[in-house]
This record gives structure tokens, sequence and C-alpha cells, in this order.
């Protein structure tokens, strides 16, 4: 009996162990299944910080690649100035010892005052001496200037317009998207997108876009990843109320390629960088090739500033800017910055002197700011700030092309900004008797140009 008794308990405690050993196997393989699921979580988590920080750094190479390019390309352009202004300087001493050589001369002639035909050949060789060594002497001037600016400003209009023809070659070849209309506005549109020698180039059109309230504005951006913030503006775009189209070019520096999503958004004037109302968007195909060739550039033949002297145009030598004449019998104000175009009113690079006196006159003074890293900046100024003012045949205009947050803008264009309180580049500011009577942060065009210049005069 005791033996059976005992081998009932040792049959208990077996079993109990063995239930025991079940639930605690049991609450093991309980717990187990969510701590793996956890660490392949965790684990999923670091691998995508990895590709964030990844992808980030990858973003700040390209960067710091671009500026580095950029600066590369700006010291090559330093280097060919500087090279210029030596030059010009070496000739303007060679013309300056020149010009003392016929001096000389010419004294050595009127030394011999047995002959006066002899001294009034001295004399004049003398007088030519003189304007030679000041030619001289202007050369060497404007090669000192060249050499310390690096950046000759003539230049600006060709290099501009050339611009715009290869931004046309460009797209002309680039693969494009219909966009959809997200809003349910009516509007349709198109975008392009192309690379081409290491540069992005990209179009939007909008048709049958409604007029916005007030200062309101449309706005493209391109999205290569939203989640990770991998998007940016390319800017306003430029609408004409009587086609109801809106227009954006724009261009960069590298492969921009990869933002193959493209928005156009409505946006409130209200100075807040962020996007507003979606109101169309395309997406460009995975396997779209965006690289572009062209076999022959347009050339655009260099244009020399011009200058405005006794109401006829003359050509200035490279280098000079100055502009003066006679108005009403007396001696118009004299500039000194590099004329852009205008033959009656001229538009001038800003400089500090020339603005000051040209607020003190009773001209209507016309300011542009200008960014040229803006492709809207540098499409509107050569297509129609630059044409309004070779239109213009009053001379009670002047305009200046003001730099705007580039690195040739000076403190002097800073204090002009925060004194009219330019929020954006491509604003227009009008200035009468030094108070502002308009400003303007869109774009215009042409005809716009002309309506506002000649509405500003009629009312002064």
């Amino acid at each position: 009996m005791a033996n059976n008794i005992n081998s009932r308990n040792n049959f208990v405690t077996s079993v109990g162990f063995v239930v025991a050993m079940l639930v605690v196997v049991g609450g093991v393989s309980y717990f187990v299944t969510p701590l793996q699921s956890l660490a392949a979580e965790e684990a999923t988590v670091k691998s995508d910080k990895k590709v964030m920080v990844k992808d980030d750094t990858k973003m700040k190479n390209l960067e710091k690649a671009m500026v580095t390019k950029k600066g590369k390309a700006m010291m090559k352009d330093g280097k060919a100035m500087t090279k210029k202004g030596k030059a010009m300087m070496k000739d303007g001493k060679a013309m300056t010892k020149k010009g003392k050589a016929m001096m000389k001369d010419g004294k050595a002639m009127m030394k011999k005052k047995d002959d006066a035909a002899m001294m009034k050949k001295g004399e004049v060789t003398m007088k030519d001496g003189e304007a030679m060594m000041k030619a001289g002497e202007a050369m060497m001037k404007d090669g000192k200037a060249m050499m310390k600016k690096k950046d000759d400003g003539a230049m600006v209009k060709p290099v501009e317009k050339m611009m715009v023809k290869e931004f046309d070659a460009v797209i002309a070849k680039a693969p494009s998207v219909s966009m959809s209309d997200v809003a349910q506005s009516g509007t349709s549109g198109t975008a392009w997108l192309a690379v081409y020698n290491g540069k992005t180039y990209h179009r939007v059109i909008v048709k049958n876009a409604a007029q916005l309230p007030g200062t309101d504005f449309y706005e493209g951006w391109v999205v290569k990843n939203a989640f990770l913030g991998q998007f940016f503006s390319t800017g306003r775009m430029k609408y004409d109320p009587a086609t109801r189209e809106a227009v954006l070019d724009f261009m960069t520096e590298g492969d921009k390629s990869d933002y193959k999503f493209v928005i156009v958004t409505s946006e409130p004037d209200d100075g807040n960088p962020k996007s507003d109302k979606h109101i169309l968007e395309g997406r460009f195909l995975k396997n779209t090739n965006f690289q572009v060739t062209i076999d022959v550039m347009p050339v655009v033949s260099p244009v020399e500033p011009i200058d405005k002297k006794d109401d006829a145009i003359v050509k200035k030598p490279s280098g000079a800017g100055a502009m003066e004449g006679k108005e009403d019998g007396a001696m118009m104000i004299k500039y000194t910055g590099t004329v852009f175009a205008g033959k009656s009113a001229p538009l001038l690079n800003f400089t500090k002197v020339d603005y000051d006196m040209a607020v003190k006159s009773d001209k209507l003074v016309v300011l542009y700011f200008y960014a040229k890293w803006c492709p809207l900046c540098v499409s509107e100024t050569v297509n129609a700030l630059y044409p309004a003012f070779n239109e213009l045949t009053t001379d009670k205009v002047v305009g200046f092309r003001v730099n705007y947050k580039d690195n040739d803008t000076d403190a002097d264009e800073e204090n002009l900004a925060r004194q009219y309180g330019v929020p954006y580049q491509h604003t227009k500011v009008f200035v009468k008797n030094g108070q502002r009577i308009l400003k303007s942060p869109e774009s215009w065009d042409e005809k716009r140009y002309d309506i506002e210049i000649n509405k500003a005069l009629t009312s002064l």
C-alpha cells in the first residue's frame, strides 16, 4: 500500500513538473514572439535612419560640389578678367609712352621758330600726344578696375541672351508630362525637365488658370521624397491675366532629374515659404531619360553698352560706363554705372552715387531688384525690362538694376532693399522725389512695364 502511495505521489510530482515546465516554456514562447518583433522593428528604424543620414550626406555633398564647381568657374572668369585688365594696362602704358614721345617731338618742332608751318605741326603733334596720353591713362584706369572687379558688366546682356536661347533650345528636346488638375479647378498644365551640360532645366506652362486675388501667386515645386524633406520651390510663376496662362522657367547647377514629381500651388503673399494649396500635379516615369544633346547651340553676338551724348547714341569702350548729354540747354546728370538698355531713358547698373543724383532730380526712378541665380530675373530683364527701356522716348525716367542677395550685392544695395521692404528678387519699386509710389514683386512682361511707367509719369 505504502509503495502504491509513493508511486502515485511520484507520478503526480512528475506530472506537476512537466505541467510547470510547459507553463514556463509556454510563457517564454509567449514573451519571445513580441520581443523578436520589437527587435525587428528597431532594426528597421535603424536601417531607415541610416538611409536618411546617407541621403542627407549625399545632398550635402552635392551642395558642396555645386558650390565648388560654381566657385571654380568664377575663379576662372576672374583670372580671365585679370589677364584682360593687365593687357589693357600694358596697352595704356604703351600709349602713354608714345604720347610723351609725340609731345617731346612737338616741342622740338616748335623750337624751330624759323618755320611757322613746323611750329603749327609741332602744336598739333603735342595735342595728339596729350590726347593719346589721356586715352592711355583711361585705359590703364579701366584695366585696374577690371582687375579689381573681375566682372565685366558690359558682357552681362549678351550672356543673359545666350542663357535664354540656350534654355529654349534645351526645353525643345526635353521630355514632358501632362499634369493632373487635383483641385478640380478646370486648369491644365505641362511640365518639362532636362539635364544638359551639367545643369537642370525645367519649364511649366499652366493654361486656364484663374487670376488669384490681390498679390497671391502661383508657385512651382519639384519633389524627390516628401517624407524625407527632399523637395524645393522652383519659384513664382509668371501670370498673364489676358491669356490666363502661368509660366515658369527654372535652371540650376547639377542633375536634379531624380526630382520627378512636379507640383503647382496657389500661394498667399504672406511671406510664408511653405507650400499651400495644390492645383496641379504630375510625375515623370521612373525610366525617363532626361539627358539631352544639342548639336549646335544658338550664338549671340556680344553687344557693347551704349551711352547717350548730345542726343546721339555712342558705343562706349569696354569698361566705361559714364553717360552724359544735354537736356533743355543744360547738362544732364552724368552717370557712372554701366548702361544695360535705353536711349532716351537709361537703365543702369546700380551705384549709390548715380542713385542719389537720380532721386534728387525730377525723374521717375525705376528699381529692379535682380539676382543672377534667379532664372525668372534673367528672363524678365532680357525679355521685358530691357526692351521696355529701349522703347522709351522720354528722358524723364531712369532705371537701376539693383543686385539682390547674390555675391555681387554690396552694402548700399542691401540697405536699399531694407529701405523699401523688398521681400523677393524680381521686385519692382518706383520712386519719385525720394518717395516710393509703387512696389510689385510679381513678374511683368514688356506691356506691363509700358503701362506702369506711363501711368506713373502721367500721375506725377
